[in-house]
């Protein structure tokens, strides 16, 4: 502990400049070329949604705690899906809203028929039940032009 001390007591102080940080007076546009995730979405159908959570009346005894991927199931993000028609690992967008993932089945899920995952039994009984609108999301990279806002600072005379 004393070394320590002493060590850190000889190293030199960092030197404070009496440098003053630009002021940004205004901005221009440049165009430049940079990869880009562009997303594309493939329409699946409305399907039937419905809510479950890992309890013993949702999941059966001992259930909830992996998916039929191999998973942890997450809220927000964890969807189950008939794997015939929804491949495990696929991203989707239910309605409005992105950030799903086909990770998990189950015995009632039927052909149009998604199953998503909630934190508690009251939640999945509050979400309901409700017919959407469900999109298949694939992203990928492209080299894009785009522009961007570049600050102009104020010299100094």
């Amino acid at each position: 502990m004393l070394l320590v001390l002493i060590i850190t007591m000889s190293l030199p102080a960092e030197a404070k400049s009496d440098k003053k940080e630009p002021k940004v007076i205004g901005y221009e546009y440049k165009y430049v070329r940079m990869k880009v995730r562009i997303a594309k979405k493939k329409y699946l159908g409305k399907f039937y949604i419905t809510h479950y959570c890992p309890c013993a009346q949702c999941c059966g005894a001992g259930g909830g705690k992996i998916t039929a991927s191999g998973t942890r199931p997450t809220v927000g993000r964890t969807v189950g899906v008939n794997p015939n028609l929804i491949k495990y690992g696929t991203q989707l967008q239910i309605g409005k809203q992105r950030g799903y993932v086909a990770e998990d089945t189950g015995g009632g899920i039927g052909w149009n028929h998604l199953d998503v995952f909630c934190a508690n039994h009251q939640e999945a009984l509050n979400a309901g039940v409700d017919w959407e609108k469900v999109y298949a999301i694939t992203y990928k990279y492209k080299r894009k032009k785009v522009r961007v806002r570049v600050p102009i600072y104020e010299e100094e005379l």
